[in-house]
């Protein structure tokens, strides 16, 4: 069952058992709940319940407070005051921006979906994190599996093939034709390097008519400088890198030596660096003991070349824990 709280009647408070769309829940996901945690989770969830009023679940913003429930009959109840500014006693303070507000009272509006929750969201944290760690594929131990079996063994000629074509046979999907090697070498070339292959290449691939042939050019463009450009730029976009801080004119507009950190990245792909050891010289390569070549420091402008605040430190510092969380926790 899935709920919308709209729908509840002032009497007794009763369930409607129309289903929440996919659209729905996705827009309470991205839209409602983030709102929701952005003004009222620090009072009113985990083990933090002012009023005894938790509203982190569908369970609690249903039952209620000390104050009475949230919403009677779809557009009265504690929660309309607070949106609508009208609860001066509890909330005087509570900053609750116009687009916010409105967003708010369009999800009244629409019934106010809140889409079924999971048996893992009525766990406490310790049994969430127990059960994450025994069941999401993140946290499972690296294992080789064996290769399936298909049934065109001639277009499957590597492991990984057999995985692609077991999942395209699955799916009914016909496989694709073997390209020419002219084309399959300009779908190298562009992936790895990020530019076409000479004309002197072409000839080059076309004429080596060896089993490894295409074993030798993948080899070649991942030992080229060419690679770490063109693969680390993509990292260098998580790392929200800039030549410039992004202040006003009234501040100096350029990063000194933001180029370091550029350079390192693209050393560091091309020199194959372990993704652990990636991210510990990022977060802390000042911490470690570098010996005579201090060049990892260069590592931790993933912090530093961020946007800047001059007068806040805490905004700044509010940026370096975003660009933490969403490059190394996705």
């Amino acid at each position: 069952m899935r709920y919308r709280i709209g729908m509840l009647m002032a009497i007794g408070f009763a369930l409607s058992a129309s289903a929440v769309s996919p659209d729905e829940a996705k827009y309470f996901e991205t839209t409602i709940r983030p709102l929701l945690a952005a003004q009222c989770y620090a009072c009113h969830s985990g083990e933090r319940t002012d009023g005894d009023l938790s509203i982190d679940s569908y369970a609690g913003f249903i039952e209620g407070g000390a104050s009475g429930r949230p919403l009677v009959d779809g557009m009265s109840g504690t929660f309309i005051d607070v949106i609508r500014g009208r609860d001066t006693v509890v909330h005087p303070e509570l900053d609750i921006a116009t687009n916010e507000r409105e967003t708010f009272l369009h999800w009244i509006s629409i019934g106010a979906p809140w889409p079924e929750e999971s048996a893992i969201d009525q766990l406490d944290m310790p049994e969430r994190i127990a059960v994450a760690q025994e069941r999401h594929w993140a946290f499972q131990p690296v294992a080789r599996p064996d290769a399936p079996d298909v049934s065109d063994k001639a277009w499957a000629q590597t492991d990984i093939d057999r995985f692609i074509a077991r999942r395209v046979e699955k799916a009914g999907i016909p496989l694709s034709p073997m390209v020419d090697k002219r084309t399959l070498l300009r779908r190298a070339y562009y992936d790895l390097n990020g530019l076409p292959p000479t004309w002197e290449d072409l000839q080059k691939f076309e004429a080596d008519d060896s089993p490894d042939a295409f074993a030798k050019v993948v080899d070649e463009l991942l030992a080229s400088p060419r690679y770490g450009e063109r693969w680390g730029r993509h990292w260098l976009d998580v790392a929200r890198y800039s030549d410039t801080k992004g202040q006003d004119a009234r501040y100096e507009p350029y990063f000194p030596f933001s180029y370091t950190y550029r350079d390192y990245v693209i050393r560091a792909f091309n020199e194959d660096v372990p993704y652990d050891q990636f991210i510990i010289e990022q977060l802390a390569a000042d911490q470690l003991e570098l010996g005579e070549d201090k060049r990892a420091l260069a590592a931790l402008g993933f912090i530093t070349l961020g946007r800047q605040f001059p007068g806040d430190y805490h905004a700044t510092l509010d940026d370096q824990i975003d660009v933490v969380t969403r490059g190394f926790q996705g």
